[in-house]
């Protein structure tokens, strides 16, 4: 029997992904064809449910009878037996719609089987940990930082700190029970939050200071945020860009 690695220490919160690392993951599974994990990848960070929810997801939770993805999936926690109401983007409903067309699941099947019988049960949480681990390694991080935490904690801290949402709203989006509670999880410190009102301090602030100062901009013209970006953004015009000179070439300018 192998021994598990952890057993017996306190390992501490699984890392979340970053942005430019979540990117990487999503391109891997684009090149490999990799519905099934895609899907879960996607579905997991959007919804930012617990490992156990994740996995008791049914095809029909996530797809309407007329074949058209949710973008709102009502789901009860099963630690908490309260109710969250995660949504899902428009690039996680078409991750869902992949994977139920590839393997050809009926509404009632259980969404995560990967390897198993389409009607089959799910696959095990530890197996689920294990999968979200081989991510990790596959772009070159160390696999002991990640499990299956890390896609729960992902969306909520670029929420926080891309500024697209404040604590109490995460704290709704992830169903806990408290504000304090998503202060742990967001892994936000009392120091840090007191050391966030020093520097606010709006008694000796430029008045016409230039936007560019905004922490969300700041956060936003990073090097991590930028380039994957500005390739993503040549990807897209390099097509059209191609189609304008072709046009031009032919009418001799």
């Amino acid at each position: 029997m192998t021994e598990v690695w952890n057993k017996g220490l306190h390992v501490g919160s699984r890392d979340p992904f970053s942005l430019p690392e979540t990117l990487a993951i999503a391109q891997m599974f684009r090149a490999n064809q990799g519905w099934h994990d895609a899907c879960m990848f996607h579905v997991g960070i959007d919804s930012m449910l617990r490992g156990s929810d994740l996995l008791s997801l049914r095809v029909f939770e996530l797809i309407h009878n007329d074949a058209q993805p949710r973008r709102e999936v009502l789901q009860r926690q099963k630690k908490t037996k309260g109710n969250v109401s995660p949504v899902l983007t428009d690039t996680t409903q078409r991750a869902v719609l992949d994977w139920v067309r590839h393997s050809g699941k009926s509404p009632n099947d259980y969404v995560f089987t990967r390897f198993k019988a389409s009607s089959g049960p799910p696959i095990s949480e530890s197996h689920f940990r294990e999968i979200i681990k081989s991510w990790a390694v596959a772009i070159g991080l160390n696999p002991e930082r990640y499990s299956g935490h890390s896609l729960r904690r992902t969306k909520a801290i670029y929420l926080y700190k891309f500024g697209f949402a404040d604590i109490p709203l995460i704290s709704e989006l992830l169903g806990h029970s408290s504000v304090e509670v998503t202060l742990v999880y967001l892994g936000i410190t009392r120091t840090e939050a007191q050391d966030a009102a020093l520097r606010g301090d709006m008694f000796t602030a430029d008045p016409q200071a230039s936007p560019f100062s905004h922490p969300l901009l700041s956060h936003l013209l990073r090097p991590e945020f930028l380039e994957p970006f500005s390739e993503a953004l040549a990807q897209h015009l390099a097509p059209k860009v191609a189609v304008l000179i072709d046009e031009n070439a032919k009418k001799g300018r």
